[in-house]
């Protein structure tokens, strides 16, 4: 069994009735290549992301299904007991009770496909494993009970509604049966000690809206998403250090922003917030609250910087500090991932701005954003 943690929460799902409107999964036809830094390599498509941030990439394939490319996943593998699994964020969150319409192209070796060997799953945030547990989520839709069309060439074309109890944005593809990988090997007969899973075409989409909810139509509405996640590039040695962090931000690297257009909101967060002489934060969610509203917009950049006050010496200022101001940007990361890019924090030792102490004592938040 593979294991590793996926926060979600699924509800159900039902055979479809119809698949119409706005795809909201970028590259869902994934074409368009991303060209990694590490390798400079087409070996993933923009805006998609393998959870095992290992090598330099397999299962990105050209010339399948008569398209530029398609994905290939290791629905099972007896060599580590690992399985392929691809994440992208959707153009925006599902809405809880809304149903929605999963739809995806499968390629069968013989026969029908195997449709217990493709599911989804929504969560909270991206996630990295570097060879490591990844526990398949006990719930998560699966197309074993999808309405099938026959496409010609071994193709064909899955389709699945279904709704869901929480606001998530991060969708999963991969094969989540809570079968062990030998047991499937076993099951299927298998002379390899692997199975491969073709698939091509994907779409997520509002069931019951107006359109002509083409699978390979491409989401739209949400530009400084999209650019954040075709931005960034890295796919091995660069998610290397991300997976050991437990987390993935997809957001787009500014370096050149006019500063004229910028607005900007500041969050200073007193010395109590912090244990005494200390940089953990006594009131995590409390902060979170505070920030929620903040962390909206196109947002170009984000200071987290730290003060103390003149008791105790500079060296020890200017440590206690840096980590204050690490703390909370540590939080803010982790709570709003897709700000990852583009927050610095920054220890500024004594302070003797005011004649207060106990507001010398600080950390500082300044968002820029660019204006509505």
């Amino acid at each position: 069994m593979i294991r590793s943690i996926l926060l979600l929460l699924i509800a159900f799902c039902i055979v479809p009735r119809f698949a119409a409107g706005q795809n909201l999964v970028f590259n869902g036809g994934f074409d368009e290549p991303n060209i990694c830094t590490e390798y400079h390599a087409k070996c993933s498509p923009l805006g998609w992301f393998y959870v095992y941030a290992t090598g330099p990439g397999w299962g990105y394939t050209p010339g399948i299904n008569n398209s530029p490319y398609a994905i290939e996943l290791f629905t099972a593998r007896k060599k580590d007991a690992t399985r392929s699994f691809w994440q992208t964020m959707l153009s925006e969150p599902v809405v809880p009770g809304q149903e929605y319409v999963a739809q995806i192209d499968i390629k069968a070796e013989k026969g029908m496909p195997n449709l217990e060997d493709i599911g989804v799953v929504l969560t909270d945030k991206m996630r990295f494993a570097i060879y490591a547990n990844y526990r398949v989520p006990d719930e998560y839709v699966s197309f074993a009970d999808a309405s099938i069309t026959k496409l010609g060439n071994n193709w064909y074309r899955l389709s699945k509604t279904c709704s869901f109890e929480d606001s998530f944005q991060v969708l999963v593809i991969g094969n989540f049966s809570p079968k062990r990988n030998l047991d499937i090997l076993k099951e299927r007969k298998s002379k390899d000690d692997y199975l491969v899973t073709t698939i091509d075409n994907f779409s997520f989409t509002k069931a019951g809206q107006p359109g002509v909810g083409a699978v390979t139509q491409v989401a739209s509405g949400n530009n400084a998403l999209k650019d954040s996640l075709y931005n960034i590039k890295d796919r091995h040695r660069g998610l290397h250090e991300l997976a050991n962090k437990k987390t993935i931000l997809p957001v787009e690297r500014r370096s050149e922003s006019n500063p004229e257009r910028l607005v900007t909101d500041t969050l200073v967060i007193p010395d109590i917030a912090f244990a005494f002489d200390s940089y953990d934060l006594n009131d995590r969610p409390s902060l979170v609250r505070q920030l929620q509203p903040l962390v909206r917009g196109k947002i170009t950049k984000i200071i987290v910087e730290g003060f103390t006050d003149s008791a105790g010496s500079v060296g020890y200022n200017d440590t206690l500090s840096t980590r204050r101001a690490g703390t909370v940007a540590s939080l803010l990361t982790s709570e709003f991932p897709i700000v990852k890019y583009v927050t610095e924090s920054k220890g500024s030792g004594i302070s003797t701005k005011y004649d207060d102490d106990g507001k010398n004592r600080r950390v500082e938040i300044i968002i820029y954003r660019e204006p509505d």
